[in-house]
Parts: structure tokens; C-alpha cells; sequence
């Protein structure tokens, strides 16, 4: 797939800072295993923190974004990092978490997103 960007595109991104593209990624096929795949980091860490005594509960019963603010609500601590792609500006230890999964390299090297930042 080629998408071909216009002249009135170009000047929307240098004018505005930002160009929207409809229909690069799809779905069930880019989205829904990044979906999976953070879902499924979280039903780990959930479990680890409970049995740490950081959690009372996995809070498996709740939807993806509900689950995670429960988690953060009740923890008093913002786990994100371990949900993160990049590592942070400072304090880098052996133990800083990073998220580097198969569906996060899938959509980061997609051809289709590749092709159109190109």
C-alpha cells in the first residue's frame, strides 16, 4: 500500500505541526494484538502486585482502562512505565521497565505506518 500524500496535506503538517490519515493501520490487525498484548501484561503485573500485597485483587472482572485506573488508584503509585516503549530521560537502571512486546515491534515497523512517515 502507497498512500500518497497532497500538496494541501504538506502545508495542513507545516502549517499546523500535525497531518491526520485515515485507514493507515487497521484494526484487527495492528490495534486489537497491541490491545491483546497490554492486556496480557497487565493480568501479570496485576497478579505479581497482588501477591506482593501492592493490590487486593487483580481486578480481572474490569474493562482494560477501568482495570488500570483501579490499579493506580489503589497502589498510590503510576505503574505506566512498565506499559512504556521508550525508556526515560534519566535514571536508567538495569530494573527501569520497558515495554519492547511482539505487537509493539509489529506496529512500530508496519509497513503501511512506515510507508506514509517515509
Amino acid at each position: 500500500m502507497t498512500t500518497s500524500i497532497t500538496q494541501a496535506q504538506i502545508a495542513q503538517f507545516h502549517e499546523q505541526s500535525y497531518l491526520v490519515l485515515e485507514d493507515v493501520l487497521d484494526i484487527e490487525r495492528d490495534i486489537q494484538p497491541l490491545w491483546d498484548e497490554y492486556e496480557a501484561l497487565l493480568d501479570r503485573l496485576c497478579e505479581k502486585w497482588r501477591i506482593e500485597g501492592k493490590l487486593a485483587s487483580t481486578y480481572r472482572d474490569l474493562p482494560f482502562g477501568k482495570r488500570l485506573i483501579q490499579v493506580f488508584r489503589e497502589s498510590g503509585q503510576a505503574y505506566y512505565e512498565h506499559f512504556d516503549i521508550s525508556l526515560p530521560q534519566a535514571n536508567v537502571s538495569e530494573d527501569t521497565p520497558i515495554h519492547l512486546g511482539p505487537a509493539v515491534f509489529h506496529l512500530l515497523t508496519c509497513p503501511r505506518l512506515l510507508d506514509v512517515v517515509e
